[in-house]
Formats: C-alpha cells, sequence, structure tokens
C-alpha cells in the first residue's frame, strides 16, 4: 500500500503546489507583520506591552492563516481523490471545482477552528498582561510544551474533519462532530490505531 501511494505520489507532484503557495503566502504575511511590529515596539512603555503586542499580532496572524490551511487541506482531499479514480491530479478540474462548491463549509470549518483555538488563545494574553516580562520569557518554553501537547491531544479528533466536508459533503457542524465520534470510537475499539496517529498534527 505505501509503495503505491510512494508511486502515485510520485507521479502527481503537483499536489506539492498548494502547500508551496500556502507557505509563500505565510511567509510574507509573517513578512509583513514584523515590519508592522516595528513601529509598534519603538513605542511600547514596557517589556510587558512588547509582548502583548507580540502576541496579539500572532494570533490575528494565526486568524489569517487558519482558513489558507483549511482550504489547502480541502484542495488536497480532492485531489487525492481525484489521484485515486483517474491516476493523474490537476491544479484544475474537478477538485477546484468541488473546493469551490464547498466554499461555504469551509468558511464554517475555518471559524469553527479557530474557536477551538480561542480559550487557549484568551488565556495567554491574559497571562502575558498580567505576568512580570521576565517570567513570561523564562515560561515560553514550559507554555509551548503544553499548547503542543494539548493540541497533539485535540488534533486526532479533527482527523476527518475537512475530509467529512469535500468527500462526504457534510455540513461544517456535522463533520466536526463526525470526527469527533468517530476518533473518539477508534480509541475505544483500537488504542493501539489513536496512538500512531498521535504524531500526526
Amino acid at each position: 500500500m505505501l509503495g503505491k501511494a510512494k508511486d502515485l505520489f510520485a507521479q502527481n507532484l503537483i499536489l506539492c503546489v498548494p502547500e508551496v503557495v500556502a507557505l509563500i503566502l505565510t511567509f510574507i504575511i509573517v513578512f509583513i507583520a514584523a515590519l508592522m511590529m516595528i513601529p509598534a515596539l519603538m513605542h511600547v512603555g514596557s517589556p510587558e506591552e512588547a509582548l502583548v503586542s507580540g502576541a496579539t499580532l500572532g494570533i490575528f496572524l494565526v486568524i489569517i492563516l487558519v482558513p489558507v490551511a483549511v482550504f489547502v487541506e480541502a484542495w488536497l482531499t480532492a485531489s487525492s481523490l481525484e489521484v485515486l479514480q483517474t491516476g493523474k491530479a490537476k491544479l484544475t478540474g474537478r477538485p477546484t471545482e468541488l473546493v469551490g462548491e464547498r466554499a461555504g463549509q469551509l468558511i464554517v470549518a475555518a471559524i469553527l477552528s479557530v474557536l477551538i483555538a480561542a480559550p487557549a488563545a484568551a488565556w495567554l494574553l491574559s497571562w502575558i498582561s498580567t505576568t512580570p516580562a521576565d517570567v513570561v520569557l523564562e515560561m515560553a518554553g514550559y507554555y509551548q510544551s503544553l499548547t503542543q501537547l494539548i493540541g497533539t491531544l485535540i488534533q486526532p479528533f479533527l482527523l476527518f474533519f475537512i475530509v467529512l466536508i469535500v468527500a462526504a459533503n457534510k455540513s461544517a457542524i456535522k463533520s466536526l462532530v463526525t470526527s469527533v465520534v468517530t476518533m473518539a470510537r477508534l480509541l475505544r475499539d483500537d488504542l493501539s490505531f489513536f496512538l500512531c496517529i498521535l504524531g500526526y498534527p
């Protein structure tokens, strides 16, 4: 199976294009954000204000980039279906049409993805705004490890989220619920599978 997947991918390297475009777009957005931070940092009165400004900008960047990631994942799902059915992927054609048809559901999916991360983001801003800068910097590595652990535990439950929207044409809410329920059942029935995909994020 892995050998067949490798051969299919080798014949369809065009599947890399959306990921490359998303990376370039991410770089451009982050570069512009960094330029925007320069005048902001020049007018801050304390390290705490600088940290709050940086964290706030970072959260806004995530809000901008999440929809990009969702649409790229949707396109890759649609293209993967095309490859399995025809053996050849295209940038345009049925995959693009599918993503266009599901655009509304995908926008809702992006909003839900942001909302899922919102509690952690709100806690982060509150923590930074009420904690001395040296403590924040000292605890940054610990916080990063904590959020990565939480993300690693949550992300598998969203494994089928976008796939269900694109392939099964379900609403974003139904896709989210089905994805969580499906993974919960897999966790109940086959813990080894769940442990294997914990590295997926």
